[in-house]
């Protein structure tokens, strides 16, 4: 009977499973770990454009925003540096090559500093979601 056990194959698949059943766990460990993180991490949808400092007495930032999107915002990124807006300034609707709506809008940044005619990196935060909920909405697009 000994030699029965030692020679037969589910009973020598069934040891070898046991010994990394350890294997089996950790994937569902690190996806429970990644589900609670996107629950409590925030994210936001970012716009880049490049604008136009205008210093006088004040700096303003001056930019073309598509206004079919209409102009929202939590926070701004100017080079890197988070500011916000003190006013906002919308002229006309105009028409760009290709028949879509741009609006210049210009930004007066409250602390901003910078240097006359320059041209800056503005990055535009808005729509800000837990992550789970973004996952999902792209899950649901596709």
């Amino acid at each position: 009977m000994q030699e029965y056990l030692k020679y037969n194959l589910n009973s020598y698949l069934r040891k070898d499973r046991k010994k990394y059943i350890f294997f089996y766990f950790v994937p569902v460990i690190i996806i429970f770990f990644l589900i609670l993180y996107s629950y409590k991490k925030e994210a936001y949808n970012v716009y880049e454009t490049n604008a136009e400092t205008l210093c006088h007495d004040v700096c303003t930032l001056t930019f073309y925003y598509p206004y079919r999107e209409g102009f929202t915002y939590d926070f701004i990124k100017i080079n890197g540096n988070k500011y916000e807006i003190e006013e906002t300034f919308f002229d006309d609707v105009v028409l760009d090559s290709s028949n879509e709506g741009i609006q210049s809008i210009t930004l007066k940044a409250k602390e901003y500093e910078g240097k006359n005619k320059e041209f800056v990196k503005l990055q535009i935060y808005k729509n800000k979601e837990k992550l789970i909920k973004k996952i999902i909405k792209i899950m649901k697009e596709r």
